[in-house]
């Protein structure tokens, strides 16, 4: 039943979002066990891929990884990384239209991305960055940054602007972004990833860099 399924997805992303307000949040649930996440994990994957063909689910499905990969054990993720990133571009390419589709799947990808800030090196790093090659992640992201340039959905820009970054290096981000009108909305998205990112990991504004992103704001 994928109404079931659908509702199951929107209770694990209430629990899990801090940001989520309103009359249906879940404000007092907890998340549970460690080897509980990574179960939740598992079924969103699952969910999306038996019902890849129901673009609200895998929308959500996708969310759930966003928000699943930053709280999971590291061996955890390690190990479910790789099908993660697959699953989850998968459903890209299948509704690469569908907003809600694009928004989530970007959310996943700057999470699982950001896994690797203050993991340079490591195994994990190495399971991400092989598995965002073989699904051609940078090559889509400049696709959605592409077409969704000129939308006023900040929060899907951000999200692709973030893990374009996280993908490619604050250099790439800086010159795609100076294409832009100053006013553009992929500018002021872009930016705004820029900082929260470099808030996260301040040195990806050393040096250069720094000058550049000041320049970019002008």
């Amino acid at each position: 039943n994928i109404g079931a399924v659908d509702a199951a997805l929107c209770t694990i992303i209430d629990i899990l979002d801090e940001d989520i307000d309103g009359e249906f949040t879940l404000a007092c649930a907890e998340r549970g066990a460690e080897g509980d996440l990574a179960n939740l994990l598992a079924m969103a994957l699952e969910a999306m891929r038996i019902h890849g063909s129901a673009p609200e689910v895998v929308a959500r499905g996708a969310v759930c990884v966003g928000l699943l990969a930053p709280v999971l054990p590291l061996a955890a993720m390690q190990a479910m990384t790789s099908a993660a990133i697959t699953t989850v571009m998968n459903s890209a390419r299948r509704f690469p239209t569908r907003r809600a589709v694009v928004h989530g799947s970007c959310c996943a990808l700057r999470a699982i991305c950001g896994l690797c800030r203050q993991r340079r090196g490591s195994e994990l790093e190495a399971v991400v960055s092989s598995a965002l090659k073989s699904q051609g992640v940078r090559d889509w992201l400049e696709e959605v940054i592409s077409s969704y340039a000129e939308y006023e959905d900040g929060e899907l820009l951000e999200d692709a602007a973030a893990a374009f970054l996280l993908i490619s290096g604050v250099e790439a981000l800086l010159r795609r972004l100076c294409e832009e009108d100053w006013s553009s909305p992929l500018r002021l998205a872009g930016l705004k990833a820029l900082c929260e990112e470099g808030r996260a990991d301040p040195e990806l504004l050393s040096g250069l860099v720094a000058a550049a992103t000041i320049k970019a704001c002008e």
